[in-house]
């Protein structure tokens, strides 16, 4: 039975008591917007554990609000249990992460995980918290983490989690599992290979299977649509090799929507306009709720960028221009459908909403330099892409541009 242990405007927490050894600490990750439901919740009701669920309602990386009050409710609650194992994704990792010491944690199992969240060290969601860290240094926000602790890490070795890997495994030892092309969306990644379950419980047991977890994650990938598509997504300057790998998923996965409409994109690069734009259509025509979400529009941004009408989209894109809420990501594809239609005011105005740091916001300052190009203004463009590489120091795509256009005012002056 469920009992609450904490409930304030800014965390809530919850446990339920069993005769076990073992209790299983969750937080929850960040979600847009938020709060996040309880991690975990329906999975750990069917373990044998016991298990402690924590939230916060505000996004605030736990460093906010009243969380210290309901770390000290939840560790009261879990003292009876000889072993404690703590588990977060993303933001989540971050809270088990800060939390490892003031409950004694025995073992962390990290997804995606996030071990610094000063701006020195990832500025992707500083708007969350950026009010609630002021004065505090990198170390003052690293985690102290007791040396009995195991932590184990699920992440993919290319993807944007890479550094904190590293950072946590020159503090202490660490274990991992491999999710290639997941990129920080490993939740995803392992859901869609129908094992998030499985690795999970594999991860909470007594001795963990490293191996055998590796395997598993291994052979899940043919069967894994999530991956198929960042395969695809890979192959950008292979645009052949793209269509023929979505269209293997298509034939192992003909009900998967973001397939389909990554293929529409595909087929718009054929020059295919009427197809992609009917497959973008027939997909929005059976799942209504997807008309305003990331796969939807990110087609119809490839769509635009290969030249295709936007007249002939035009009730697809029409939810877009609404003030309805809706993530950054889907913001962001908005605008460059606007940018790639040549409709730079709207565009300027879409991007509003997510410069003023967090994610997506580099890539905002970003699509604004690539607008001022459009438009012959090339000292606002510089400008826009060196904001870019201020909010992430390793955007590319950026930095080459900015280096294109001062070779180019260089050669202008001779």
């Amino acid at each position: 039975m469920k009992t609450t242990l904490f409930a304030s405007p800014t965390h809530e927490a919850f446990v339920c008591h069993r005769k076990a050894n073992t209790v299983v600490v969750s937080f929850a990750e960040r979600k847009e917007p938020p709060p996040a439901g309880f991690s975990g919740e329906a999975m750990l009701a069917k373990s044998p554990h016991a298990f402690c669920c924590i939230r916060s309602l505000t996004n605030d990386w736990y460093v906010g609000g009243d969380f210290a009050a309901c770390l000290d409710a939840v560790a009261d609650a879990i003292r009876p249990y000889a072993h404690v194992i703590l588990y977060g994704f993303s933001m989540g990792s971050y809270g088990a992460l800060i939390s490892a010491a003031a409950l004694d944690a025995d073992r962390l199992v990290l997804m995606a995980p996030v071990a610094n969240i000063h701006p020195d060290k990832d500025r992707r969601w500083i708007a969350d918290y950026q009010g609630l860290i002021g004065g505090r240094s990198a170390a003052d926000l690293a985690p102290r983490i007791p040396a009995k602790t195991r932590v184990i890490c699920v992440y993919d070795p290319k993807g944007p989690d890479r550094g904190h890997v590293a950072d946590l495994k020159a503090a202490c030892p660490v274990q991992v599992i491999l999710t290639p092309r997941a990129g920080h969306m490993v939740f995803r990644f392992l859901n869609n290979g129908g094992i998030l379950g499985s690795v999970t419980r594999m991860l909470f047991e007594p001795q963990v299977d490293i191996a055998g977890v590796q395997a598993l994650v291994r052979s899940s990938m043919r069967q894994n649509s999530y991956y198929i598509a960042e395969l695809a997504r890979a192959m950008s300057r292979h645009k052949l090799l793209r269509r023929l790998v979505l269209r293997y998923g298509l034939y192992r996965f003909p009900g998967d929507l973001p397939l389909r409409l990554d293929y529409a994109g595909a087929i718009a690069e054929a020059g295919r306009f009427d197809r992609a734009a009917a497959m973008i259509r027939a997909v929005v025509a059976e799942k209504p709720t997807a008309a305003v979400s990331v796969a939807v529009i990110r087609a119809l941004a490839q769509y635009a960028e290969q030249g295709g009408s936007p007249d002939a989209v035009a009730d697809l894109i029409a939810p877009y221009a609404s003030d309805r809420p809706r993530s950054r990501e889907i913001q962001l594809l908005y605008a460059r459908f606007l940018r790639h239609t040549r409709q730079f005011d709207q565009a300027i105005r879409a991007h509003e909403s997510f410069m003023k740091g967090g994610p997506f916001s580099a890539q905002g300052f970003f699509e604004r330099g690539l607008i001022f190009e459009e438009l012959g203004q090339p000292i606002q463009a510089e400008a826009n892409y060196r904001a870019a590489l201020a909010e992430a120091p390793d955007f590319r795509r950026a930095a080459q541009q900015l280096a294109r256009l001062k070779g180019h005012s260089a050669r202008n002056n001779q």
